[in-house]
């Protein structure tokens, strides 16, 4: 419950930012915001999502769902998400598009889709682990460097466009985590302290 909570509040800070009235609360917001650029983090987003993934586990919802009704979970999420972002920005100005109500059932449900999923044992998925740590811990910094970059250089212009910001970042992240991950097997002395 105070996972949930504190996810609440998050939601303030990014996806429902248009929603807080002026005052001291925003500007208590816009003051955390300048300092933590996000609350997207482990206090606000993460504990949420890890005490919800341990609650799943404990109940065995995997075994208790069909397949249709995973299908039709996964369908309905999606389509409240966009529902949800897009009456977001028809009526107030989100700060980022990161924490959204509609996130925890499509989360739930895209679980649940994964768990159905039969894998065979391979020694590849140790490298799909690696690879996806390191895009987890990298993509906000790959992000600050655009940012930052497209500011000195004045290419704001460039990256205005969400879409094409995200895709820019995404290759750049999994291109830079496929380096790292390339130098290592290689012996890089200076890689192995980073994983």
């Amino acid at each position: 419950m105070i996972a949930f909570v504190l996810y609440v509040i998050g939601l303030f800070a990014d996806g429902y930012y248009g929603l807080v009235p002026n005052g001291f609360i925003k500007e208590g917001i816009d003051l955390y915001l300048l300092v933590f650029a996000s609350s997207r983090n482990g206090l606000f987003f993460a504990f949420f999502f890890v005490s919800f993934g341990a609650y799943v586990q404990t109940q065995h919802y995997e075994t208790k769902l069909s397949e249709d009704h995973i299908g039709f979970g996964v369908i309905g999420s999606a389509l409240l998400m966009v529902a949800e972002i897009v009456l977001l920005q028809v009526y107030k100005t989100p700060f980022d598009y990161n924490m959204f109500l509609s996130i925890i059932p499509m989360s739930f449900y895209l679980l649940m889709l994964g768990l159905t999923v039969e894998l065979e044992d391979s020694s590849r998925y140790i490298q799909f682990r690696t690879l996806s740590s390191l895009i987890y811990f990298s993509h906000m910094w790959v992000f600050y460097i655009i940012m930052v970059l497209a500011n000195v250089l004045g290419l704001w212009g460039m990256i205005e466009n969400d879409f094409l910001r995200y895709i820019l970042i995404a290759l750049m992240t999994v291109g830079l985590s496929l380096l790292l991950m390339k130098h290592k097997a290689k012996g890089g002395k200076w890689v192995k302290h980073l994983f």
